[in-house]
């Protein structure tokens, strides 16, 4: 099946969009509105498949409108748009001008096909975000208590208002948590359960990784995962005289990267074979942080593997598997 390319460059307020008609391109500017987006998307057919860049919230409204219709899609990350524009030499710089780089880019090397955006995976985790940004803000107000009361002088205004915006948090955190409750499958409820069975994850890190990587349903292997996560490590290699590392890819997901942070630390304590781990890359010469990154990569793979198998985390595992993680 021949696919017909559409660019789509996105801003906050417009959508500047390239096709190819008769062989040439054409140019058209579409409202970034759910409206004026469906009113378009309702004349595209099978053929056609739209390539544009991850902008968080600007494409959000062309990804969903996209999703509910069915159409085909590649949402791109930014960086690799950016180096295609680099390498094709052009020095013009206008919307116009990204719209037809962008469908380019797709004509050239045909992306994969993003993954339908759900509107109740959209609510999750906005509401998964909420949540995380209360929990923070919870935080710095009970450090807040903790130093006024051990000032020399007392300042109950400030105690009883921090106390007071707590308490608001903590039913705006439960009301939250009601909602999350009720989108919550038996299968994946499973699927949390068994990844709380690896010393390290808990409940936060499990809901976290089931909520972004929707229990690994749509990924063949561990290694999919951690490269979606964020955690692949990349390297630059040229000639005889450059080989480094550049550390971690960092792309996309940086919360659920920071809530395994966390996790490694605890897998660290309490888990044997994350300690092992890292005391080995530690006694090599890593640092401590690309080590804990290392456990953090551990982890991910064990939650995929407990996952796919059905099967519990079992610490008994044989060496040749543990010299693998």
């Amino acid at each position: 099946m021949v696919k017909n390319y559409i660019g789509i460059d996105v801003g906050s307020r417009k959508l500047d969009l390239s096709i190819l008609q008769n062989g040439q391109p054409v140019s058209t500017i579409l409202p970034n509105t759910l409206s004026a987006i469906n009113a378009w998307a309702s004349q595209l057919n099978a053929t056609d498949h739209c390539v544009f860049e991850a902008t968080g919230v600007y494409s959000r409204n062309l990804e969903y409108v996209l999703s509910e219709s069915n159409l085909v899609f590649s949402k791109v990350n930014p960086s690799k748009i950016k180096g295609f524009m680099s390498a094709s030499g052009k020095l013009q710089k206008s919307d116009k001008q990204d719209a037809h780089r962008i469908r380019q880019y797709g004509e050239l090397f045909n992306p994969d096909q993003s993954l339908a955006l759900k509107a109740a995976e959209l609510e999750r985790k906005r509401l998964a975000q909420a949540m995380m940004a209360l929990e923070k803000q919870k935080h710095w107000l009970e450090n807040q208590i903790h130093v006024l009361e051990h000032e020399p002088i007392a300042i109950p205004i400030l105690i009883q208002g921090y106390q007071q915006l707590i308490q608001a948090i903590e039913e705006q955190q439960g009301a939250i948590k009601t909602r999350l409750n009720q989108f919550a499958t038996p299968e994946e409820e499973h699927a949390k359960e068994l990844m709380q069975t690896i010393p390290g994850i808990g409940k936060g890190t499990a809901n976290a990784l089931a909520l972004s990587t929707q229990c690994f349903e749509h990924f063949d292997n561990d290694k999919q995962v951690v490269k979606f996560l964020g955690l692949a490590p990349v390297e630059a290699h040229s000639g005889t005289s450059v080989k480094r590392r550049l550390g971690i890819n960092r792309t996309a997901v940086p919360q659920v990267r920071a809530i395994l942070y966390m996790a490694a630390t605890a897998a660290i304590r309490y888990n044997p074979r994350s300690k092992e781990l890292f005391d080995r890359l530690r006694a090599s010469g890593k640092p401590p942080k690309v080590a804990k990154v290392a456990v953090m990569h551990q982890l991910v793979r064990w939650a995929f593997a407990v996952v796919k198998s059905g099967k519990e985390y079992d610490p008994k595992l044989d060496k040749s598997s543990q010299k693998n993680n």
